[in-house]
């Protein structure tokens, strides 16, 4: 999407339209966007604010403190994800153990 600068409508504000207009007006794109229906259109002008809030405020941020930030956040998902995993594995052996008792094997 680099080049010259366009010009670009987007008809439908809804979830995919309002994405694909985001990615044009990141890329320093004009960007009309229409709906038909008046509330899509403000929900969408909401999350393009929210979204230029989001980026304002990475900008501000050294690029260390962003990726130990999602290290972190990364780590406790793990975290998370193995206790899971090992609750469902002790549940899974109790439930074998329990049709082998059931089976008599």
């Amino acid at each position: 999407m680099g080049g010259r600068r366009m010009i670009v409508a987007v008809l439908g504000a809804g979830t995919m339209g309002n994405g694909i207009a985001q990615v044009f007006a990141q890329h320093g794109h004009d960007v009309v966007l229409r709906d038909l229906d008046g509330a899509i259109l403000d929900k969408a002008r909401g999350a393009k604010r929210l979204v230029d809030r989001t980026a304002s405020a990475l900008d501000r941020l050294p690029i260390e403190e962003i990726g130990e930030s999602l290290g972190d956040q990364l780590a406790a998902a793990r975290a998370a994800i193995d206790e899971v995993v090992a609750e469902e594995v002790k549940d899974l052996r109790k439930a074998i153990r329990r049709q082998r008792k059931r089976l008599g094997v």
